[in-house]
């Protein structure tokens, strides 16, 4: 009972001598931490429910449906991360700006990354849709099976980027505030607009078409649209902290915008290499065959669903690190982060339990064909072990981009995704033919970015980086 009272207590999570101040007793510290970590949790997890939705209506279609949509899957991560780049820039600088009480500043940030993602993403749009075809080809597509309806898919998706785009900056910036029932909102409208036109586009109900894979695609760019729309509508509310003026100028400035192009260039880095690193894995996954690829995209749809509750912890962690920084506070941050590794504990401890339990059900619900549901459930086995590093290592990546430091975070995932994962692929594919095998040997990725996150979060350099 003592070691219980102990563990989530702010009173033994900090040392006295490492106190800079008056510190939050237990209730407060949680429920700060729970009021942005719960929306977030419930908006990650209903994102990727229907994305897993999704996935069983465009499995209804059969296997070749399930694998045309993975092979999009990382081809638009690709261009994405781009602007997942400076989203991390973006939510790092406004959570410091907004513990410094700087208004100005932090809306200025959202502006000028607003501005270089408009232009970037006209850009990305234009070379997906020329490149779409060959590039869907180079990703495993099967001429005569999966390359015309993947194709299809995927350049419909990417002519609505631009949307997708900017509703995940103005996004990141809400997060970096707090506002995170406000991105909970946006991403619940989005999706349910997706699900909707699915069901009436897939196959075709109430008198619409049954457009098959390509209607899965325009309600997706549809549910952008509107995503987009109430995010942007948040940000131009009286009383948001972010409330922009189209009055004043969005052109980027060096002294507002350099902090988010340091802390982006090194998150760019390490986005290019982790969508590099899962473009390998799934070319050699398709190499497996239409139904090993089908698997493979289910577990992949699994373990999205299962880093929900550490991303949803890591936002969380990522918005109090930074503003107590900027409140120059940073045994707060430290005891933040170290309260959300307690919860990181507890929920892969469940996750665990889950998984295990269920490993024959889950599949059921993406696919009918034995074979596939029979490697879906043996895949889930590693896929469980990975919880424990998959959610602790989240949580010190939060922490440490929190603080602008993302270099480390680039460095791991760099070593663990786009070199421990590609080799393991060429192993367990190229040599040994086996699904299962490659998603065993990726736990040695996942074990080694929670060691070495672990080990720059000690180091404490992380304290006085300057954003």
């Amino acid at each position: 009972m003592v070691v219980m009272q102990k563990y989530n207590n702010t009173s033994f999570l900090i040392s006295q001598n490492k106190r800079l101040g008056e510190f939050p007793d237990t209730k407060d510290a949680l429920r700060n931490f729970f009021r942005l970590a719960i929306p977030s949790i419930i908006e990650l997890c209903f994102a990727s429910l229907i994305s897993a939705i999704d996935l069983m209506m465009v499995g209804n279609l059969g296997s070749y449906a399930t694998s045309s949509v993975g092979l999009c899957t990382q081809p638009t991560f690709l261009a994405l991360c781009f602007f997942f780049a400076l989203n991390t820039g973006v939510t790092a600088t406004v959570a410091r700006r907004k513990g410094q009480g700087d208004r100005d500043g932090a809306v200025k940030a959202l502006k000028q990354t607003l501005f270089v993602g408009f232009f970037i993403s006209l850009f990305f749009t234009a070379l997906l849709l020329l490149a779409g075809r060959p590039l869907i080809k180079f990703a495993g597509a099967i001429p005569g099976e999966t390359l015309d309806p993947a194709t299809s898919y995927f350049k419909i998706l990417s002519s609505f980027l631009v949307f997708r785009a900017l509703m995940l900056t103005i996004n990141a910036a809400l997060r970096g505030v707090g506002e995170t029932r406000t991105t909970l909102v946006t991403n619940v409208c989005a999706n349910l607009v997706n699900i909707i036109l699915n069901y009436l586009l897939i196959e075709g109900h109430f008198g619409f078409p049954a457009m098959g894979v390509t209607g899965a695609a325009l309600a997706s760019g549809i549910g952008f649209v509107v995503g987009f729309l109430i995010a942007l509508r948040s940000i131009m509310r009286k009383g948001s902290f972010l409330r922009i003026s189209f009055h004043t100028s969005f052109v980027p400035t060096k002294e507002t915008f350099a902090p988010i192009l340091r802390i982006s260039s090194n998150s760019l880095i390490e986005q290019l290499f982790i969508r590099i690193g899962f473009f390998v894995v799934a070319k050699l996954a398709a190499k497996l065959g239409t139904d090993g690829f089908s698997a493979h995209t289910i577990l992949q749809q699994v373990i999205s669903f299962t880093y929900n509750i550490g991303d949803g912890l890591g936002v969380a962690t990522t918005t109090l690190v930074g503003q107590n920084l900027g409140k120059k506070r940073s045994d707060i941050s430290e005891m933040y982060c170290k309260l959300s590794q307690r919860c990181a504990f507890v929920s892969a401890s469940l996750t665990m339990a889950v998984i295990i339990s269920c490993r024959y059900f889950i599949p059921t619900f993406f696919s009918d064909e034995a074979y596939v549901i029979q490697l879906v459930a043996t895949g889930l086995i590693p896929l469980s072990v990975m919880q424990f590093f998959q959610q602790h290592q989240v949580i010190f990546a939060s922490t440490l981009r929190g603080a602008g430091d993302t270099r480390s975070v680039a460095i791991s995932n760099v070593i663990g995704i786009g070199l421990i994962r590609p080799v393991s692929a060429v192993v367990s594919v190229l040599i040994f033919d086996n699904l299962v095998l490659l998603w065993s040997l990726m736990v040695l990725d996942m074990v080694f970015r929670y060691f070495f996150l672990k080990h720059r979060f000690n180091l404490e350099k992380w304290k006085y980086i300057k954003v």
